[in-house]
């Protein structure tokens, strides 16, 4: 009895040496993210929330991306009766002065958009990482309500399960930031 007890506590020890090694170096990764997306995953959205998607349907009816800054425009000017619009689109370059005016006065009117911004380098202050140089839509456009960052942390199998949410001491999280509002 002695024996076995033995043999099995030398068995299990061996197992778990071999699991954290493997865990370790990444080999079963793919399965832990897998097992994080079945007990995270499949929740309903709320309800009070609309997500108004740039996908193949309106790819088809409004043409070829990228849409010109008047189509926002239009989205917004369309949304006004929502409490918050929120539009993840980095309008980060400049487009035809006319066409970025046009979208600065959608939402300027609205008065309920938040946008995005982005961080492009980061630094590391006491053990955490700061986000350093900032990408911000051009003047004509930066009447928004507020601004929230971007930046994601996507997995080996490209899907993004994680948000690092202190990225910033001048801006929040842009899904927090639109939810506050």
């Amino acid at each position: 009895m002695k024996n076995r007890l033995k043999a099995a506590i030398g068995i299990s020890i061996a197992c778990a040496i071999i699991l954290s090694f493997l865990f370790n170096i990444g080999y079963l990764s793919n399965i832990n993210l897998k097992l994080t997306d079945n007990l995270y995953g499949g929740q309903p959205a709320l309800n009070s929330i609309v997500i108004a998607a740039i996908d193949d349907k309106s790819l088809q009816e409004i043409g070829r991306w990228p849409w010109e800054r008047e189509v926002f425009a239009d989205i917004i000017n369309f949304l006004n009766e929502s409490k918050t619009i929120g539009i993840d689109v980095a309008f980060f370059e400049p487009s035809t002065k006319e066409q970025d005016e046009k979208l600065g006065q959608a939402i300027t009117n609205s008065g309920k958009v938040i946008l995005p911004v982005e961080y492009t380098s980061f630094e590391k202050q006491n053990s955490q990482v700061i986000g350093k140089d900032l990408m911000k839509p051009p003047e004509e456009i930066r009447q928004a309500k507020g601004y929230g960052y971007i930046n994601v942390i996507t997995d080996r199998d490209g899907v993004t399960r994680a948000v690092n949410m202190n990225v910033s001491d001048q801006y929040d999280n842009f899904a927090n930031v639109v939810y506050e509002n």
